[in-house]
């Protein structure tokens, strides 16, 4: 009776070994993220876009918002809507929702890689002086612009991440369509708008 009693006792020790020593002993580096899910939103993607007046006078909304389902990489539902600012003016206003925190953060850096990385033909992507804009909602936010060589042409782009939400703007510049200013202004409207429904403070 007393051997199997010992071997019981064994047999548990053994068990506590494999399932919580690799707990015990598990860093950072090897134990998978946590997935923290979000709660439910009262809101839908199309309240979060801006509107024709974010832009300069003159800029009108092209169509409806274009809702497309997503690939699982680019998140559970996505967004879009397109700006006109005479023949030449074009921006778009983009928003990716994820289902928790951890998918947003990969989404986040994979997706800046990609949005901001080199073009054959472009300067490398810069911060002009004249931009300073920093957003003050947003949980993490990258402005950057870059010029194509031959032809002289100005395309910035502001990507930030809000909660479980990534926001993208982007627009070709012009002094008589889209300056820095109104750069500014649109990105500025976009964060009082995440605020808003977001319950965050915006500056």
């Amino acid at each position: 009776m007393k051997r199997f009693l010992l071997g019981r006792l064994f047999s548990v020790v053994g068990l506590l070994v494999i399932f919580v020593a690799p707990m015990l002993i598990c860093t950072d580096g090897c134990c998978p993220p946590v997935r923290q899910r979000v709660p439910e939103r009262s809101f839908t993607l199309d309240e979060l876009l801006v509107d024709e007046s974010a832009f300069p006078s003159g800029w009108q909304q092209q169509g409806l918002p274009d809702r497309k389902g997503a690939p699982v990489r680019l998140g559970i539902e996505r967004i879009g809507v397109g700006f006109m600012g005479g023949m030449e003016g074009v921006a778009l206003h983009q928003i990716y929702q994820f289902e928790g925190i951890g998918e947003v953060t990969e989404a986040y850096q994979e997706l800046g890689e990609f949005w901001f990385s080199e073009r054959e033909g472009w300067t490398s992507w810069s911060s002009p002086t004249e931009l300073s804009y920093q957003s003050s909602v947003a949980d993490r936010f990258r402005l950057g612009c870059y010029t194509h060589r031959e032809s002289g042409t100005k395309y910035c782009q502001a990507v930030g991440q809000y909660d479980e939400y990534i926001v993208r703007f982007h627009t070709y510049m012009s002094p008589g369509l889209m300056t820095y200013t109104d750069l500014e202004h649109v990105l500025h409207a976009i964060d009082e708008r995440m605020a808003h429904y977001l319950s965050k403070e915006a500056e």
